[in-house]
């Protein structure tokens, strides 16, 4: 179970944050972050906004594999002694 969190977790993270890093070449979209960081601590702290959007998405990554293996434990059927 905790290679299946970890290795979700870290895929989101990788994931998204080469996303993050095309959006910022691509559109330009720190200035943004660095906007929001603005309204909520101080200006300049948009990298801050980055790391809780990158942590945010390893938690639920790792929430994902979590459930996902959980229900697969829960559904795996045990063979039985007799036959149908």
């Amino acid at each position: 179970m905790k290679k299946r969190i970890l290795s979700r977790a870290l895929g989101i993270l990788i994931f998204w944050g080469i996303y993050a890093i095309y959006i910022m070449i691509a559109i330009n979209a720190y200035v943004i972050l660095d906007q929001v960081g603005a309204l909520f601590i101080s200006m300049g702290f948009g990298w801050l906004i980055l790391i809780h959007i990158l942590g945010m998405g390893t938690i639920f990554g790792a929430l994902g594999g979590a459930l996902g293996n959980f229900f697969r434990i829960l559904l795996k059927r045990e063979p039985s002694g007799e036959k149908d």
